[in-house]
């Protein structure tokens, strides 16, 4: 930690392109396959339900779960919830108005809460499921910070990576296609 520069590293050799900075394991990775209740959450992607969302779902199940949890540590590191529009007043969505993104952000909010319906209709897991709020409070973190592992971690929190301002699914898509996708847009 230095004045003014917060925690940083320093490199004491040249970096060749394609070196490795930083390696994280997966067991260290918060997904939906290394939290309590996996089974149950797998079972929400065979219902339909997208991979970012049962991250949020396993993130709001490890946080109600406070110091049991082996992940408390780190969430306790993370924000509350990131301070996007799904999250926000009617009247402050009103400032958005004839933007489009007030639109955006009410019909996502629909959508996770039927989603997070789905869930309680379907849950199976061991611990009750936490409070819709609760879901999407932890939804604004899986949608803004969540990589994708691979197919049998799905999404999850990278431990420092998941400080870096990132969107993957749309560098990727534009890549690819130049197309824009909406998978992990706040809206």
């Amino acid at each position: 930690v230095a004045e003014g520069r917060g925690v940083y590293g320093v490199a004491e050799v040249d970096l060749n392109p394609g070196s490795v900075v930083v390696a994280v394991p997966k067991a260290a990775m918060l997904t939906r396959k290394n939290v309590r209740d996996a089974n149950a959450l797998h079972a929400l992607l065979a219902l339909g339900l997208p991979s970012v969302e049962v991250l949020g779902l396993a993130i709001a199940l490890e946080r109600a779960a406070g110091k049991s949890s082996k992940w408390h540590a780190y969430l306790q590191s993370l924000p509350l919830h990131e301070p996007l529009p799904l999250l926000w007043s009617a009247a402050e969505l009103r400032m958005l108005a004839g933007t489009g993104l007030d639109e955006t952000s009410q019909r996502r909010k629909r959508r996770l809460l039927e989603n997070y319906r789905s869930a309680v209709e379907e849950w199976e897991g061991a611990a009750p499921l936490p409070s819709s709020e609760e879901y999407l409070r932890a939804c604004t973190l899986s949608s803004s910070r969540a990589f994708l592992v691979d197919g049998e971690h799905g999404e999850g929190l990278v431990p420092l990576a998941d400080l870096l301002n990132h969107k993957a699914a749309l560098a990727e898509e534009q890549g690819d296609e130049g197309d824009e996708g909406d998978e992990g847009d706040e809206g």
